[in-house]
Parts: C-alpha cells; sequence; structure tokens
C-alpha cells in the first residue's frame, strides 16, 4: 500500500501502517518472507523453468522494497520504516535453525548480503544526512545480525 493511498483513507496512516508494515513481513504471519514459502517456490521452479523462481521472486521483492537504492530517489519515512521491517523480519527468518540449512536461508542470506553491500556504497555515496545515516544502519544492521549468526 503506497504512502499517499494510506494519506487518503486516513489522516492519521501511522495507526495503521505500522502494524500493516509489520504483519506483511512477518514470516510467522504472512509468507512474503516465509521460507516455507520460498521452499515450495523452489519447488515449483525445478518442475518447469517457467515457474518464478525463489530467486527472482526475492530480486523483484527486494528491488520493490529498496527501490531509491537503485534510483537514488529521496526514502521518506514511510520507507525507511519499510525497509528497516523488510530486513528485520527477513533476518527473524534466518533464526529457525531449519531455514538457515535450506535453500530459503540461502536465498535469504545472499539477498540480504547484496542489500548490505548495496546500502553502504549508496549510504557513502549519498549527501543526504538522513539517506545516509538510514542506510549505513541498514548495512550496519544487516552485517551485525550475520557476523553473529553466520550461515
Amino acid at each position: 500500500i503506497g504512502e499517499k493511498y494510506m494519506y487518503n483513507i486516513t489522516d492519521a496512516p501511522d495507526n495503521y501502517l505500522y502494524r500493516l508494515i509489520d504483519h506483511v513481513f512477518d514470516p510467522d504471519r504472512c509468507s512474503l518472507l516465509d521460507p516455507e514459502t520460498l521452499q515450495r517456490m523452489e519447488q515449483f521452479a525445478t518442475s518447469s523453468s517457467k515457474n518464478y523462481s525463489p530467486i527472482d521472486y526475492m530480486n523483484d521483492l527486494s528491488k520493490m522494497v529498496f527501490s531509491e537504492i537503485y534510483t537514488g530517489a529521496p526514502i521518506t519515512f514511510y520507507r525507511r520504516y519499510l525497509q528497516i521491517s523488510f530486513v528485520k523480519n527477513a533476518l527473524k527468518a534466518l533464526q529457525n535453525n531449519n531455514t538457515m540449512q535450506s535453500e530459503a536461508g540461502t536465498i535469504l542470506t545472499s539477498k540480504l548480503i547484496e542489500i548490505k553491500d548495496k546500502a553502504a556504497v549508496e549510504g557513502k555515496r549519498s549527501t543526504d544526512t538522513m539517506r545516509k545515516a538510514h542506510l549505513l544502519g541498514i548495512s550496519r544492521m544487516i552485517e551485525q545480525a550475520l557476523t553473529k549468526n553466520p550461515t
């Protein structure tokens, strides 16, 4: 749900938006970052090259969530929250030992490393103080979590 849309339906989107974002990315409550979803996608992808692969899915999802990293656009408060929630919940999904030892864990870890590296580069390049702090913070969050729990 876009930021502009939320302001069209309520004058206080904060009351709904953050709970909605957290719910959508929580692997325990929704399937967007659920390792089991990635595992099923992998099974279907191996049966036909025409099926959506979990790697393509994670590429598409991360490009939607982190579009500003690729375009250089400003990152609004809403989008910063969205990106932090994505990272926190992807890291949460990796806390399960079964996930860590599966293809889903490999895919999530690979995507997080890619986001970490891209956020670090873009953060260092940025002249906007908030953008810089946010992107370097995302990179640091991922680095610390993956160093603490290496795959």
